[in-house]
C-alpha cells in the first residue's frame, strides 16, 4: 500500500498530519511531470466482450459506468483530487471532488480496423500519451471497441501519486469480480466531505511543517534527464493468480503499460495473471527507434527457452509492436 492510499505518510518518516497530505514521493511525481514525461501508468486488460454489449453488439457504456460508480465505495481514492493549498498552508493534500462525475472518467474509443492486437496497442499508446486532468481525480478507464473476435480492451490510466505497483493491482481488484455471476454491491449514497478551511490548513502546517519537495523535484528531473549510468529499467508485478471478470466478461490477458523515465529508452515489465506471464516493453519512439528488433529477439529467445524443456506445454509466444511514443 502506498503512502497516499493510507491517507498520509508512513510513521516515522514525516510528522503526522490530520489531513491526507501527499508524501514527498507522491509530490515528486506531480512536480516532475510534463508533456514529455507523463507520470501515470496503465494496465490494459483484454476481455471476452459479449457480456458487456447489447443485442446489437454495442457497448453498454452508460450501464457500465453506473455499475462501476457503485464500486467506488471500496476505492475512495478514485473520488479524490489533489488540492494545492495557499501560502503557508502546507503540502498538497487529497480532498473529495465535490463535482465528481463518473462519466468524465469512464470513456470508450473504437480502435482502427481491422481491430487486431497491433491496432489495440496503438490506441492504448495514444491514450496513454495524454496527461491526466489534475482538476479531477487522477484516473481514467477506457473501453476500446472494434476488436476482432468480439473482444473488448479495458485500459486503466492511473497517476503514480495515487498508487503504484501492488497498490495499483489492489485497486484494480476492487473493480473486478472473482466469478462470472458475482452479485452487484448495494447502492449506497455518497456525499463529498467538506473542503478544509485555510485556517485549519495553516494551523496543521505549523504543527507538521516540512519541505514540499519542489527543489528536490527540480534537481530526481534534471538528473534523470542527463544521467548516463542506466539506459533501461526492468520491473515486475504479481497479478491475480486466478481468472477475474468484469460484469460477467472474463479477462483473457493483462498487459502493464509503464512509461519511460528520464532519458531511458525502454522499460521492460513482467506481469503474471492466472498462470500466464506477460512481458511488455514500452519505449520512447525517439530514444529507442529499433523497438521491433528488441521484440523479435525477445520472441526468439523465449521460443528457444521453451523449446529446451522437453514435454513442456505449448505456449503462445508473440511479439506485437505498437507505435511507441510519449
Amino acid at each position: 500500500m502506498s503512502p497516499s492510499m493510507a491517507g498520509g505518510s508512513p510513521p516515522g518518516r514525516e510528522p503526522a498530519s490530520r489531513f491526507a497530505r501527499l508524501s514527498s514521493l507522491d509530490l515528486m511525481f506531480l512536480r516532475v511531470e510534463s508533456a514529455a514525461w507523463p507520470c501515470h501508468f496503465g494496465g490494459l486488460a483484454i476481455l471476452d466482450g459479449p457480456a458487456l454489449c447489447d443485442t446489437s453488439g454495442r457497448l453498454r457504456l452508460g450501464e457500465i459506468a453506473g455499475r462501476l460508480n457503485r464500486r467506488l465505495e471500496h476505492v475512495p481514492q478514485f473520488r479524490r483530487r489533489v488540492l494545492f493549498p495557499g501560502l503557508l498552508q502546507g503540502k498538497a493534500l487529497w480532498v473529495d471532488h465535490d463535482r465528481f462525475d463518473i462519466h468524465q472518467h469512464v470513456r470508450d474509443r473504437a480502435v482502427d480496423p481491422p481491430g487486431g492486437d497491433i491496432e489495440l496497442l496503438d490506441a492504448a499508446a495514444r491514450i496513454c500519451g495524454d496527461l491526466l486532468d489534475r482538476s479531477r481525480p487522477s484516473w481514467e478507464l477506457w473501453f476500446l471497441t472494434g476488436l476482432s473476435g468480439g473482444r473488448v480492451g479495458v485500459l486503466l490510466k492511473l497517476h503514480h501519486s495515487v498508487a503504484d505497483g501492488m497498490a495499483a493491482v489492489m485497486l484494480m481488484a476492487s473493480l473486478f469480480d472473482a466469478g462470472s455471476g458475482a452479485p452487484e454491491p448495494a447502492v449506497k449514497p455518497w456525499a463529498p466531505q467538506s473542503m478544509p478551511k485555510g485556517s485549519q490548513l495553516l494551523l496543521d502546517n505549523l504543527a507538521t511543517k516540512h519541505e514540499d519537495g519542489a527543489g528536490a523535484a527540480r534537481r530526481p528531473r534534471y538528473l534523470a534527464g542527463h544521467q548516463h549510468a542506466v539506459n533501461v529499467e526492468v520491473t515486475n508485478v504479481t497479478g491475480p493468480p486466478v481468472p477475474v471478470y468484469l460484469f460477467g466478461a472474463p479477462v483473457l490477458a493483462v498487459l502493464p503499460i509503464v512509461g519511460p523515465v528520464g532519458n531511458m529508452g525502454p522499460i521492460l515489465c513482467a506481469f503474471s495473471y492466472a498462470g500466464q506471464l506477460f512481458l511488455v516493453v514500452t519505449a520512447d519512439a525517439h530514444g529507442f527507434p529499433d523497438l521491433g528488433v528488441l521484440m523479435a529477439g525477445m520472441e526468439a529467445d523465449a521460443r528457444a527457452l521453451l523449446g529446451s524443456h522437453a514435454g513442456s506445454a505449448p505456449a503462445d509466444v508473440r511479439a506485437d509492436t505498437p507505435a511507441a511514443g510519449r
